[in-house]
């Protein structure tokens, strides 16, 4: 489902009032379902990554995946092999609402780390976190204080 850029600060400022820091570069996104998330981190390498404090901690993890995620989309849409088909219809060629996103208060912990996030088709907001501790998305709630959001 298309949604604008506009739509996505609805969404955002509706789940946290006091979000200020909200970086969307394009005008037009593409909802990500929830199945196809769910899909996306399983089969995700990146989780399988060594979690090694301050080099390769939560923030890289969810730069990587959001980076991988993109990266399978575009592939989806042009192929590198030119004997393989598209798999993305033309019509949903704009960036999907996967994002970065830090906050100091995530499932109710008191702590700062960075997780990515995401706009499913009912218009809800997900996060997901990537490192090999957690590998994990939930509905947010009034439990996640998000501080900043990049998508």
């Amino acid at each position: 489902m298309k949604i604008s850029s506009k739509q996505i600060r609805k969404i955002l400022a509706k789940q946290w009032p006091h979000l200020e820091y909200i970086w969307l570069w394009d005008n037009t996104y593409f909802s990500l379902p929830l199945r196809q998330a769910e899909v996306l981190l399983k089969t995700s390498r990146i989780p399988d990554m060594r979690f090694v404090p301050l080099f390769s901690d939560c923030d890289n993890f969810a730069l990587q995946f959001l980076a991988e995620t993109r990266r399978k989309r575009y592939l989806a849409a042009y192929p590198l092999d030119p004997n393989q088909e598209r798999t993305l219809p033309v019509d949903q060629e704009f960036p999907v609402t996967m994002g970065f996103a830090f906050g100091n208060l995530l499932r109710g912990m008191a702590k700062l780390h960075a997780v990515n996030i995401f706009i499913d088709n009912e218009e809800k907001i997900h996060l997901i976190d990537t490192t090999p501790m957690e590998k994990r998305i939930w509905e947010a709630t009034d439990k996640d204080n998000i501080l900043f959001v990049f998508m």
